[in-house]
């Protein structure tokens, strides 16, 4: 009995919320999953050994890349005036290597020490070990970037599909995205093949961004310009997202064109889009030009994206187009693989179960924005001249995102999960018994 004038304690309120607490683990699940993933790619065999690239074996069993380009690094670590003074493979990429100065120098005194004592002693490298050794705190830096930027590319392509964020689907997606083969050869690799991720992925969320860019102000959109200037100088290939925003501009100008802005805020926005976009990497090419006397981009040097031209020139355009076509359409079957079969075959489901409601899913605006990213990646690829694996295979990324979107939207939320665990299933099956391609 509570004595009079007294009131009961409220015991309720005093207990854990269990049932909250469930469903904050629940909406963690994904980032669980990716982890998993992440850890098992530590225990795969990423890449055989060449006379430039070499596996760094960590108490016998995980394994961190050594590549090929990671030697030139190495040498900007020294004198790294050289960044943005001479001609390098990487100066297109300053925004990259500024980040693995600083952080790479705040954690060195961290870094160095654990190295030399807890993992040194017990790891093998074939050679060039001291050279490693020297340049461990970069390693370090880059890899931490390449971790954080896979869980951040999975979170986003989960907001882009719109499956709930506790949902099977949701971790479904999240494993069969983070498990892609690039990113088993590139996240403990010191380089910048994981950013084709960006590439694709940024276009998407820009061309959804430039749906609704008619309620963004001159600042927001010159930002957004910025950005991309800024990732260019991470990675050139981020610039798809350039266009993906005005085509997605365009499109929201179509779709709802009864709030169609007047003609000149359609000009002021583009204009101050390629303007903010443009800024940083021209300013770039023009201090090298005039100021250090040094070329930017080796894959101009290299006749990437100038063939066209010298096509146009040589007055064979028509024949060296089919040609490169061909070329293009074979490696696109060699480097997809098995995964875009897989895809298709999905999606071919959904169409069959869903009928006219699957066909009235793909109207979605992330749709188009799913489709404009996979045209200007495969686009970007054509126009470069080199049909790497690298770039070619993010397509993969956004085909699993529709497949989750659309069986999401059809309500077939068991299925969508089921089919895309079976894609992660087959890419971590790939990605212990085989070497990555990239």
């Amino acid at each position: 009995m509570t004595p009079a004038g007294t009131s009961r304690p409220n015991t309720w309120r005093a207990r854990p919320n269990w049932i909250a607490a469930r469903v904050r683990l629940r909406d963690r699940w994904w980032f669980y999953a990716v982890a998993l993933v992440l850890v098992f790619f530590l225990f795969t065999h990423q890449r055989d050994d060449t006379t430039c690239h070499h596996t760094v074996k960590i108490y016998g069993l995980l394994e961190i890349q050594l590549g090929c380009d990671t030697h030139s690094i190495h040498g900007l670590a020294d004198d790294p005036a050289k960044i943005y003074t001479e001609f390098h493979n990487w100066k297109g990429r300053p925004v990259y290597l500024t980040y693995g100065l600083l952080t790479g120098q705040a954690l060195m005194p961290f870094v160095k020490p654990v190295w030399h004592v807890l993992v040194k002693p017990w790891t093998q490298v074939k050679a060039m070990m001291d050279d490693f050794s020297r340049y461990i705190h970069w390693h370090v830096a880059f890899i931490l970037l390449n971790i954080a930027f896979v869980f951040y590319a999975v979170r986003l392509g989960l907001r882009m599909s719109e499956v709930p964020i506790s949902s099977a689907a949701a971790v479904a997606l999240a494993m069969a995205l983070s498990s892609l083969e690039l990113i088993q050869a590139s996240v403990f690799a010191f380089h910048t093949n994981i950013f084709n991720v960006a590439a694709a992925l940024g276009a998407a969320a820009y061309a959804s961004l430039g749906i609704s860019a008619r309620f963004q102000s001159p600042g927001q959109v010159a930002l957004l310009g910025l950005i991309v200037g800024a990732a260019i100088l991470v990675y050139p290939s981020i610039a798809i997202a350039g266009p993906a925003y005005l085509m997605g501009n365009l499109y929201g100008l179509w779709r709802w064109s009864d709030q169609m802005p007047s003609a000149k805020a359609i000009a002021l926005r583009y204009g101050v889009f390629v303007l903010g976009m443009a800024f940083l990497p021209v300013g770039w090419n023009q201090l090298n030009a005039h100021v250090f006397h040094s070329d930017v981009y080796l894959a101009i040097q290299a006749g990437h994206f100038i063939w066209l031209l010298e096509a146009f020139r040589e007055g064979h355009l028509l024949s060296t187009l089919v040609e490169r076509f061909g070329e293009f359409y074979q490696s696109l079957q060699r480097n997809l693989g098995y995964e875009f079969l897989m895809s298709v075959a999905a999606m071919a489901v959904l169409a069959v179960r869903g009928g006219k409601a699957f066909w009235s899913s793909l109207k979605a605006p992330i749709v188009f924005c799913l489709v404009i990213a996979a045209l200007g990646v495969l686009s970007f690829n054509f126009l470069q001249g080199a049909y790497v694996y690298r770039l070619q295979v993010c397509v993969l990324l956004l085909a699993y995102i529709l497949i989750a979107r659309t069986a999401w939207t059809l309500k077939f939320e068991k299925s969508g999960a089921a089919m895309l665990f079976a894609i992660a299933g087959y890419q971590l099956v790939d990605a212990a018994l085989h070497t990555a391609r990239v």
